[in-house]
């Protein structure tokens, strides 16, 4: 059983047809898989940049939380220095007033 060569040419270009459509098959799996992992690549980086979004308000919100503690810790020491200072003068001028009374007599 001997192949013409007619046939012979047949085979050679179904042979070469099929090698060719398996190079452009692994091309597409190999575009295709690319892609995915550019799309997982992309994706990772949307969350990291989104926690890092988040990290950062979350810091923020920290420091003004710190900030406005800090603040009224200060108005309260300011608000008890006045009332120390007014106490203060209330007794010396109670002590003046008694004084000139003791003076009078």
């Amino acid at each position: 059983a001997s192949v013409r060569p007619a046939d012979a040419h047949k085979l050679s270009a179904a042979a070469a047809e099929s090698e060719v459509s398996s190079y452009f098959g692994q091309l597409a799996r190999d575009a295709d898989a690319k892609h995915a992992q550019q799309e997982r690549a992309e994706e990772r980086a949307e969350k990291s940049a989104a926690s890092s979004e988040q990290h950062y308000e979350e810091g923020l919100a920290s420091r003004d939380r710190q900030y406005e503690a800090s603040r009224e810790k200060e108005l309260r020491r300011q608000a008890a220095h006045v009332r120390h200072e007014e106490h203060a003068d209330t007794a010396a001028k109670a002590a003046t007033i008694r004084a000139a009374a003791e003076a009078k007599g």
